[in-house]
């Protein structure tokens, strides 16, 4: 089931996607790399269970992957990306362009990537996970004892941080000596775990409910100049989250309307470099865009004027397009592909007398996209049966759905909706999805018959859409 609670992401990459997916049988790996100049990097699954990945594109904006067992993704990027495996380690695995990776997992289901021509990158894109897994805790395990221990002793709580930051170190040096990478890396890995600890630190006064001492605050502040020289320092990759983090720490609020306009300001009167003050404001900009429909777009606004030439611009005028669109149209109405809109209880009203299947789906929701061919085959069951299929995608942004839209044969269908401004909307409220995949299933008299359904299209599903067309 997805609903992502985001890893602690320390760097900003650049990277573009466009990914595909197909069987292990259509392929010859050997070959893979040497059809026509198209650059990309190929995914594996040589284990017996799916795989799922996360990354974060180059404007900040969360893609996953559901890699099938046997089967194999296609990543197009411009030079480096980091998968964030969707498990309880979180392991970080460092990609690169043009490779053929094969994945196999081990016994607590950490993916284990080969380079079956490299060493070197062998070792290097599995160094995360041999430190992540002789840690005393997972990631989540870990991050969710210090959030409550933060609220009640931040003493502690610093002292966790510390202790982690030593043992990370401990089994880097540790691994290095086993298995040999390349000084960059093993420098890259240290400064990942220095800002993680620096990240956590700065977390502390904004969880801790009485406030942190003076002594201690002082303390963090002394962290300045070594953040700013680090993101002066870095003009391709921008070490977003922390410098973020401190902003945020300096600035001591809590998350209100202004708050990213407030942060931007900040940022302006930081020490920073020109271009470093871009590429942390377009920072700033990409996490509103995920959280929040409604963020101030004045911030874009000025963000266009100020770089026109950037190469966040484009899309942030897209996002400004969008929220346009969304104020026109207002709550609960959605959106179709050729730009048309109807309100959504009009569309299950044209249904009445007939069972209707809703799939609640997104974009950038593997899970999501890995059922779309049990729906294909639940389509195939129920042929001739008066039940519509009917999907509506909870994107916040419309190429981005329409995209998928095309790579999942949704695009033609009649039945294929955006629901804009979903978290307003009152489908989303009145349903409680918080959660996707969710299937819902409307019976002929218009009124809800089951929407308990989540996370596979199974043989339940088929014997509720049975039991819903008896009625």
């Amino acid at each position: 089931m997805t609903k992502i609670s985001t890893v602690i992401i320390i760097l900003f990459f650049y990277c573009g996607c466009n990914a595909k997916t197909k069987n292990k049988q259509d392929i010859n790996v050997e070959f893979i790399h040497q059809k026509g100049e198209e650059k990309f990097t190929t995914l594996l699954n040589q284990s017996t269970k799916p795989i799922q990945f996360y990354y974060f594109d180059k404007y900040n904006i969360l893609t996953q992957i559901s890699l099938q067992p046997g089967n194999f993704f296609n990543l197009t990027f411009d030079s480096v990306l980091f998968l964030i495996q969707m498990n309880k380690y979180q392991n970080i695995y460092k990609i690169d362009m043009n490779d053929t990776l094969l994945i196999s997992t081990n016994k607590n289901g950490n993916a284990i990537f080969s380079y079956s021509k490299d060493y070197e990158k062998n070792n290097e894109i599995n160094a995360f996970n041999y430190i992540n897994e002789h840690l005393k805790l997972s990631y989540f395990d870990f991050s969710n004892f210090c959030y409550k221990t933060n609220l009640t002793n931040f003493k502690m709580a610093d002292s966790l941080y510390k202790e982690r930051y030593r043992q990370k170190l401990f089994y880097l040096k540790e691994y290095t000596a086993k298995h040999y990478v390349s000084k960059i890396f093993a420098t890259f890995i240290e400064d990942y775990f220095k800002n993680e600890l620096q990240m956590n630190l700065l977390s502390i006064p904004q969880n801790y409910r009485k406030g942190v001492s003076i002594a201690y605050s002082e303390y963090l502040d002394n962290f300045e100049t070594e953040i700013i020289a680090k993101t002066n320092a870095i003009t391709t990759k921008v070490n977003g989250s922390l410098f973020y983090s401190f902003v945020k720490y300096k600035m001591g609020v809590k998350k209100n309307k202004d708050i990213n306009k407030q942060l931007i300001e900040e940022t302006d009167k930081s020490k920073l470099n020109e271009r470093a003050k871009e590429i942390e404001k377009a920072f700033i900009i990409s996490s509103a865009i995920n959280s929040d429909n409604f963020f101030d777009t004045s911030i874009l606004i000025e963000f266009i004027k100020t770089y026109p030439t950037s190469e966040f611009t484009s899309y942030y005028k897209s996002i400004l397009k969008n929220s346009e669109i969304v104020k026109s149209i207002g709550d609960n109405m959605l959106y179709k592909v050729d730009d048309s809109k109807v309100n959504y209880s009009d569309v299950f009203k044209n249904y009445k007398g007939k069972v209707v299947f809703i799939d609640v789906w997104a974009s950038w929701c593997a899970p999501c996209k890995e059922q779309f061919k049990n729906s294909k085959n639940l389509q195939l069951f129920f042929a001739g049966k008066d039940i519509e299929f009917v999907f509506i995608s909870l994107d916040k942004n419309i190429e981005s759905w329409k995209k998928a839209s095309k790579e999942e044969g949704l695009f033609e269908k009649e039945s294929n909706y955006l629901l804009l401004n979903a978290d307003n909307s009152d489908f989303v409220q009145s349903l409680k999805i918080k959660s996707i995949p969710r299937y819902i299933v409307i019976g002929k008299d218009g009124k809800i018959f089951n929407s308990t359904l989540s996370e596979k299209i199974d043989d339940r599903a088929k014997k509720v859409l049975t039991e819903a067309l008896l009625k």
